[in-house]
């Protein structure tokens, strides 16, 4: 059955999907509309991290430019750390988000700002945790970076920053799936975490291909920016164009159609 009961368009085309790829292609073809909509209601609850983006990167670029970069050290600093309120907050947007992703995923029909809210509200404390570490992660990284650099030749750079960048991309790795068992399962969150993590380092090439495809518009400008790399800063608003009309979506889609593939086959009798 078809999100919106009775929708035939991907199966009138191509017939009745053969694999969770063409799944996620059928479900992306009827829905590729609703997730624009979506996207703008999505992108809402960024502003306050977008905002403060944009303030503080105008002082550090002004700081670069003037050659002060130790004041541009700091600014960064300033920047990261007003950015964990901002993005803990967006907790319990993700969790909502990942329930409509997960349900259209399934082809579940789901009216997508009630199942929103619904999502958000039930799940919106033990969402806070997640989005509270995954802020964190910026900032302790460039100060892992900054400590690390001055105390090299102690033979802390390579090791204490090494240590950092793989926790981070570790934790990367299993907000692939967090959120969506997070609205799938009623278990403790130390229950959840555990097995975001795990299934992470099971699956980890799996986990890193899901990642760069969810990194599509990233990649386009990477691209274009190796073909016209005196174009790098003009060439910046394709990112912007992305993630503003259908970037924060697609990756939740990606990421729940993984996620319902993983649930499937580790927690087949799994109740919600």
């Amino acid at each position: 059955m078809s999100i919106w009961g009775g929708n035939r368009n991907w199966r009138s085309r191509h017939g009745e999907p053969r694999n969770r790829r063409e799944l996620f292609l059928c479900v992306l073809y009827d829905q590729f509309f609703s997730l624009i909509f979506l996207n703008f209601f999505y992108t809402l609850f960024y502003l306050p991290a977008i905002a403060w983006t944009v303030v503080c990167g105008a002082g550090i670029a002004s700081s670069v430019s003037g050659g002060d970069a130790a004041t541009a050290a700091g600014q960064v600093n300033t920047l990261l750390l007003g950015l964990v309120p901002c993005l803990t907050l967006t907790g319990p947007v993700r969790a909502g988000m990942a329930k409509v992703h997960r349900n259209w995923a399934r082809e579940e029909t789901t009216p997508p700002y009630s199942t929103f809210w619904a999502g958000a509200r039930d799940n919106w404390r033990s969402s806070l945790v997640p989005a509270f570490i995954s802020a964190l992660f910026p900032l302790i990284l460039w100060n892992a970076y900054r400590f690390s650099a001055q105390n090299a030749h102690a033979g802390a750079y390579p090791v204490l920053l090494a240590l950092a960048s793989i926790a981070a991309l570790l934790w990367a790795f299993s907000q692939e799936v967090l959120y969506t068992f997070l609205v799938t399962y009623d278990l403790p969150l130390r229950a959840q975490l555990r097995n975001a993590l795990l299934l992470t380092v099971m699956r980890l090439p799996q986990a890193f291909a899901i990642r760069l495809a969810s990194l599509f518009g990233l990649g386009i400008y990477l691209l274009f920016v190796w073909i016209r790399p005196e174009m790098v800063f003009s060439l910046l608003v394709i990112p912007v164009l992305y993630y503003l009309f259908i970037g924060w979506c697609m990756r939740d889609l990606i990421f729940a159609a993984y996620a319902n593939d993983l649930c499937d086959r580790y927690f087949p009798n799994g109740e919600e």
